[in-house]
């Protein structure tokens, strides 16, 4: 989550397809967020265009969700996101853990404070 780019609006409600991850006996726990990790076609502030099915092997990884891109630390770690790829883009469910930072990240998107998120997409 943070400031660069790709950032899109998250979705709050449930947009996602009969075929999507969340209708599968596999979703066990509601997200809670979701929202479009990125859209294709679409030029980025940081000048960078994803391109169709860029992020197409990652369907179904679990990939860590991290504050301002920060990698650096294990206290920036807010929680993960499962991705999922669809023809119009990479869509994602989060789900924030229960550390002190991840709480308030939640409280955060749940008050609507931060209504987007940013994938980072760096060396491409």
């Amino acid at each position: 989550m943070g400031a660069k780019s790709p950032s899109l609006r998250l979705d709050f409600g449930d947009s996602s397809p009969e075929n999507s991850l969340m209708h599968s006996a596999a979703a066990a726990v509601k997200p809670d967020f979701s929202g479009w990790a990125t859209k294709y076609g679409l030029k980025c502030s940081d000048g960078r265009t994803i391109l169709n099915g860029a992020f197409e092997h990652q369907d179904g990884d679990r990939v860590p969700m991290v504050w301002q891109h920060g990698h650096n630390s294990p206290e920036n770690v807010l929680g993960h996101a499962i991705l999922e790829h669809r023809k119009q883009g990479t869509y994602c469910y989060g789900y924030f853990n229960e550390t002190a930072q991840g709480k308030n990240a939640k409280t955060l998107v749940q008050h609507q404070d931060i209504n987007a998120l940013s994938i980072f997409a760096n060396q491409l």
